[in-house]
């Protein structure tokens, strides 16, 4: 049987999440694989541009993890999740649902230091590597 996948990964904006994603995503060594992030949900699905809205947060991550649990009853072989999981209880529901549907996963910690796509601002994105909290065992 085929292991079933799914990478989280993790950092503040700026840190090449997204860039890892993406490059994940279409190694295509995998019959089918899918990328999911927060942010998707504030790109208008005609014009493409992203309008961030923070009332909608919750909103976001909620479809986020939504979408994930959608293509793991698809059994996608390799599910890519790029959010800043700043916080380890914001894994947690990635965490539940791969040990319910069997899936690996791979936790993934992007420390690179580029410009923040969406313009997050330096202190935001200060602020939130002091709020980072890494699993023990890194």
């Amino acid at each position: 049987m085929t292991k079933k996948i799914l990478y989280l990964i993790r950092g503040v904006p700026g840190s090449g999440k997204t860039t890892l994603a993406k490059i994940i995503e279409s190694t295509r060594l995998w019959p089918s694989n899918i990328h999911f992030e927060a942010d998707q949900f504030f790109v208008n699905p005609k014009t493409k541009e992203y309008k961030y809205d923070k009332k909608l947060i919750a909103q976001a991550h909620a479809d986020c993890q939504r979408k994930t649990r959608k293509a793991m009853w698809k059994d996608i072989p390799v599910i890519i999740v790029s959010n800043c999981f700043i916080q380890q209880w914001e894994l947690d529901p990635y965490y539940m649902l791969a040990d319910k549907l069997e899936y690996h996963i791979v936790e993934i910690i992007c420390k690179g230091n580029f410009k923040s796509i969406h313009d997050v601002p330096q202190e935001t994105i200060d602020r939130m590597k002091g709020q980072f909290q890494y699993d023990q065992e890194c």
